[in-house]
């Protein structure tokens, strides 16, 4: 059993020694070929890397390019420009097909692109309105459209796209050389480990072999001593032997004869043999007693084993033998019987006989698997892919695998015996002889060599000790690296390759960034020092060169040029100035600078120390050694030179110098372009302060409490947690009787006062804002209803103080409104409705303030009902235009119309402007009513256009309408979506609707002016307006309210107002329009008193805007 074991364990080692020899070379094969894969997919991503860079650097010259050539497309109408621009499109797009292409693996980066697509396509479309516009409109019309549309936030956009897309992708680079360089450790190292492992395996096996062969020596042995004990006690085992006369009877027995047959000697002579032998067949399972005739035959032939029954009638079985006994002469004296229980001897020598045969067995079958170890280990040893052998200390070799005998010695058949230096040659062991001195004493050794050109191997030495410590010899393991090393040469070459690559991208990467950094600086500079410091600093700063100057034509002393901007130099711009520049074609003029100048053309010094002419002219510069000089030229006419230095020699090669001539050119567009841009930035900077700026208190707008107050509502949906706010509306009462009693000037003066009052007593953290004309508003965070009334009580205090106006101390009323949220609502819609009906409430009721209440907000189910018709109508289309005419009294022609609504209702017939306009402005309705008003007035004037049909038609406009920040914007539009000429659109707005709100009415008004939009004041005469503001209002028409035209016929008091109003707006430089002409006579006087344009029933009546071309071709003048 314990020998089966020895070979089952035995077995499973050899196959485990086997599996790991195959396995460490599997690995090393798979580590040789993933390091090639490695090195070719590294060549691949950094060429690929390498284009996408490129590529982005391209997109973002076309687009620049093609910005700069539109905007001045735009600004000179110049086609060339277009052109230009036209084919800085076909650029830009072929570049991107190549990004997309090469971004195509990445969804990331695929993402980014397609992002960047839509970006692209959408400031096209807005590009392409501008040149559009700028041929069809002119200048005007284009820079109004480049003013409104999102060029700046798309452009930012763009660039931070591109931006992502060149960061992932030198992320990425770096990336794969960070793998690629691990890769390479972690495989050096794996080689090392295999290389041990497979020496540790080949040690094992040899310790394994030898332990084997001391086991099966053991085991025979054993066997031997087991066979001799048997034999011994075999032979100490005591016979019975009887002796017989002739006839068979007994004559005498030995003790064991009369232990075995349990007979005493003296009772046994005489006795027949066979009457003591009682024995029995042995192979018979029931006692046969046997003849003793037979017996003595069988017994004297080659005696007889049988089984002997005993006196206590036990069996045993026994051997009998039989000799017979003779005289000298011959005579037979009888037989001397042997009788020996081998009852116990037979078991024995069956058991012994088993144990024999299973030895027998075993030991040949061990025989057959040491056989078969010793060749499988031979097998493995020649067959595995590294080369192994063993030498002595003496250096001679002990074994050698064939991979080792093909390598040195492909010629002899064994290398027993031979030393190593005679193998290997002098020239080789030289190299290997102190790696081989290093393990004979006792350390391990690892290296790699050439030793055949073009073979690289990785050699490993372990030494061989004995029990003592005593080095033996030592084991050798050589493995092929020569793909290895290939792989390691091309992924040097690469990397020489790619430096090589990355110096000239670098080189044009500092370029593109000057370019870049210098255009962005065009972009965003204010005056003409900021763009040239910028532009000095972009060079050095963003495109890493030593130094940057600008020179500039010296208009003061010709000849000369003066530096006007540097960066870099430690001296400072002072120094610059101090020196004399020449410019003048003289031995002193011949730096590259000057030559610049003079020559219009970019020049290059490589060294300016070995040019003395160049050392001479850059004298005290910090020891620059190259320089590139770019002049800067505008409508051909050179006026300065960019000067970029390095300290390195050569520097600059073709491409990066062509790069920086474009930043000159650049930088000399910016010149020439920078007053338009700078007054354009202004107007952009006025309009950004009135849209979130009270221009008159300096406090925030309604904008920004929109803003706040939406970002307020946002926190608290996402934190329910957290502490509310409150929300305050001030109205300052009798503001208009200030205005007209002490002029708008004094009523100015009080709102800054009553700001600046308000905003000390609020908190820090309050947004105080004035919201339109007479109307304050406070933001209060974190406040409760407590806290809101003890600040309205404070409030109260500081506004309760005089103020002095004009000498004149005044008691100023302020009523307020107060809600909180969440208690009273939880949308902007809501609060700013309830705190105004809070507000009103506390003015109906005289009281300072009044917190709303739920009592308050009381609402018809029917204008809820008939609101929500209207909204449907709005959206139905549902509304029809209305045109009633305007006449010029004293040509008689129809000079326009005024532009009415009526609505279609679905169930109550056609309702007049009564019915829904007073609801349309309760409910917040009236500007969409209005935009739809505005859509179709101008689809209908388009529609004339197309017919040849040219009057304009006036559009009326409520107080919320012109309270609505949006408002100029969406005339805009609306406007260009129709493309109508200008001043066919007019407006209509009352007089107290201007007066409500004074100050942000008057920017609405001069906005649409602006626009070219002609303005009417309806109502003239009804209100209250200071004639000192009328004046200022950029209005073209003032129309007399009906009510005095229709009773001048009768009361001469109306017909005073109405001349003397005439007179006004002519006084003023305005036409005058009367409306409410119902009859012949109020035609006859307003004609007489001078009237310019009449409007009213007497000419016509209102009527559907499809029937007025059939009218206006019916009409007639009429009769003064």
């Amino acid at each position: 059993m314990e020998r089966v074991i020895l070979r089952s364990r035995f077995d499973l080692t050899v196959r485990r020694v086997f599996a790991a020899a195959l396995a460490t070379t599997l690995i090393l094969c798979a580590a040789l070929y993933k390091l090639s894969l490695d090195a070719e997919e590294a060549a691949r991503l950094v060429t690929q890397t390498h284009q996408l860079l490129v590529k982005v650097s391209l997109v973002r010259n076309s687009t620049l390019q093609s910005e700069l050539d539109t905007q001045s497309f735009r600004l000179t109408g110049q086609q060339a420009y277009r052109r230009s621009r036209d084919l800085q499109l076909v650029r830009r797009e072929a570049a991107l097909a190549s990004i997309q292409r090469l971004v195509q693996d990445d969804a990331v980066q695929q993402g980014r692109w397609q992002q960047l697509r839509a970006v692209i396509d959408e400031r096209v479309a807005i590009v392409n309105e501008i040149v559009r516009l700028r041929e069809e409109q002119g200048q005007a019309a284009a820079a109004a459209l480049a003013a409104a549309v999102p060029l700046q936030a798309t452009r930012a956009r763009m660039h931070a796209l591109l931006d992502a897309i060149e960061s992932e992708a030198l992320r990425q680079q770096q990336l794969y050389s960070e793998r690629q360089t691990r890769t390479r450790d972690q495989l050096r190292w794996a080689g090392v480990v295999v290389s041990a492992a497979l020496l540790a395996v080949l040690v094992a096996s040899h310790g394994l072999i030898r332990r084997q062969l001391r086991a099966a020596d053991e085991h025979q042995q054993d066997l031997a001593e087991r066979e001799e004990h048997l034999d011994v006690t075999l032979r100490s085992i005591g016979d019975a032997v009887l002796v017989t006369d002739p006839e068979g009877h007994v004559r005498r027995m030995n003790p064991a004869a009369e232990h075995l047959l349990d007979s005493p000697l003296d009772q046994a002579q005489g006795h027949d043999v066979g009457d003591l032998l009682s024995l029995v067949d042995a192979d018979t399972p029931y006692p046969t007693p046997l003849p003793l005739a037979r017996l003595a035959e069988a017994v004297r032939t080659s005696g007889l084993q049988a089984r002997l029954q005993r006196g206590d009638g036990s069996l045993c079985v026994v051997n009998v033998t039989a000799a017979p006994l003779w005289s000298r002469r011959r005579e037979f004296l009888g037989l001397v019987y042997v009788v020996r229980d081998i009852s116990d001897e037979r078991a024995l020598q069956a058991l012994l006989r088993q144990q024999k045969e299973q030895a027998d067995r075993n030991a040949q079958e061990r025989g057959v698997q040491l056989l078969e170890s010793e060749d499988h280990l031979r097998n493995l040893l020649s067959h595995v892919p590294a080369m192994i052998a063993y030498v002595n200390k003496s250096l001679h070799y002990v074994y050698v695998n064939r991979k080792y005998l093909d390598c040195f010695a492909p010629a002899l058949a064994d290398l027993t015996g031979l030393t190593e230096q005679e193998v290997l040659g002098e020239e080789r062991f030289a190299i290997a002889s102190p790696m081989i001195a290093g393990v004979l004493a006792g350390e391990a050794q690892d290296y790699d060599w050439e030793p055949f050109p073009g073979l690289w191997q990785a050699i490993s030495y372990a030494p061989r000790r004995l029990a003592d410590g005593t080095v033996e010899g030592y084991y050798v393991l050589g493995t092929d690296i020569t793909l290895r090393k290939e792989a390691e040469r091309r992924i040097q070459d690469l990397n020489q390759h790619l430096a090589d690559h990355i110096d000239e991208l670098q080189r044009v990467s500092r370029a593109l960034r000057t370019l870049s950094a210098g255009n962005k600086i065009l972009l965003r500079a204010q005056d003409e020092s900021t763009l040239l410091d910028g532009m000095c600093e972009a060079v050095v700063s963003a495109g890493g060169y030593e130094l940057a100057i600008v020179w500039l034509a010296d208009a003061e002393t010709p000849g000369r040029l003066q530096a006007v901007a540097q960066s870099g130099l430690a001296a400072g711009l002072d120094f610059l100035r101090a020196q004399t520049w020449v410019l003048a074609d003289t031995p002193e003029g011949q730096g590259a600078p000057a030559r610049a100048v003079r020559q219009g053309l970019s020049t290059f010094v490589g060294n300016i120390a070995e040019e003395p002419a160049e050392a001479q002219w850059h004298r005290g510069l910090g020891g620059v050694a190259c320089a590139v000089a770019c002049p800067l030229i505008t409508a051909g006419r050179c006026f300065g030179v960019l000067a970029i230095y390095d300290r390195r020699a050569s520097t600059f090669d073709q491409e990066e110098a062509r790069l920086l001539a474009e930043a000159a050119e650049d930088l000399a567009f910016g010149l020439d372009a920078l007053r338009a841009r700078a007054e354009r930035r202004q107007a952009l900077a006025a309009m950004h302060s009135l849209e979130r700026t009270d221009a008159l208190t300096g406090l925030p707008n309604s904008t920004q409490l929109d803003e706040t107050l939406a970002a307020a509502l946002e926190q608290r949906l996402a934190d329910p947690a957290q502490a509310g706010f409150a929300l305050l509306q001030c109205n300052v009462e009798r503001l208009k009787d200030i205005n007209d009693t002490l002029g708008f000037k004094q009523g100015d003066q009080l709102l800054r006062e009553i700001g600046a009052r308000l905003r000390a007593v609020a908190p820090t953290s309050a947004l105080v804002v004035r919201l339109r004309g007479d109307e304050f508003a406070l933001l209060l965070h974190g406040s409760d209803r407590p806290q809101a009334l003890a600040l309205i009580a404070t409030l109260q205090q500081a506004l309760a103080r005089p103020v002095i106006v004009a000498d004149i101390p005044l008691h100023i009323n302020v009523t307020m409104g107060l809600v909180l949220c969440p208690e009273d609502g939880t949308s902007p819609h809501d609060l700013f409705r309830r705190v105004d009906i809070a507000m009103q409430h506390a003015r109906r009721r005289g009281l300072p303030c009044a917190p709303f209440e739920l009592g308050m907000d009381r609402i018809d189910p029917g204008k809820l009902k008939r609101a929500g018709e209207l909204k449907r109508a709005i959206e139905r289309d549902e509304l029809r235009l209305y045109l009633q005419p305007k006449v010029d009294m004293r040509e008689g022609r129809v000079c326009g119309a005024e532009v009415l609504v009526r609505w279609q209702h679905p169930e109550h017939g056609l309702l007049g402007p009564g019915e829904f306009i007073e609801l349309a402005e309760q409910t917040g309705l009236i500007k969409p009513l209005t935009e739809w008003v505005l859509d179709r007035t101008l689809a209908q004037l388009k529609a004339w256009q197309a017919q040849g049909l040219q009057l304009p038609l006036a559009v009326n406009l409520s107080a919320r309408n012109l309270r609505d920040e949006d408002l100029l914007l969406t005339v805009l539009r609306l406007h260009r979506q129709w493309e109508v000429m200008p001043g066919a659109l007019e407006l209509e707005i009352t007089e107290s609707t201007v007066m409500d709100d004074a100050c942000f009415a008057l920017g609405v008004l001069h906005g649409l002016r602006e626009a070219g939009i002609p303005l009417y004041v309806d109502d003239f005469g009804t209100g209250y307006s200071s004639l000192a503001y009328l004046q200022r209002l950029p209005v073209d028409y003032i129309k007399i309210d009906q009510s005095f035209v229709f009773d001048m016929t009768e009361s001469q008091h109306s017909a005073t107002i109405v001349r003397s109003t005439i007179d006004l707006v002519h006084d003023l430089g305005r036409r005058a329009v009367a409306e409410g002409i119902e009859t012949h006579e109020h035609w006859r006087r307003l004609l007489g008193m001078g009237c310019d344009v009449g409007q009213g029933y007497f000419i016509a009546r209102p009527m559907p805007a499809e029937q007025f071309p059939a009218w206006l071709r019916g009409y007639r003048l009429p009769e003064a």
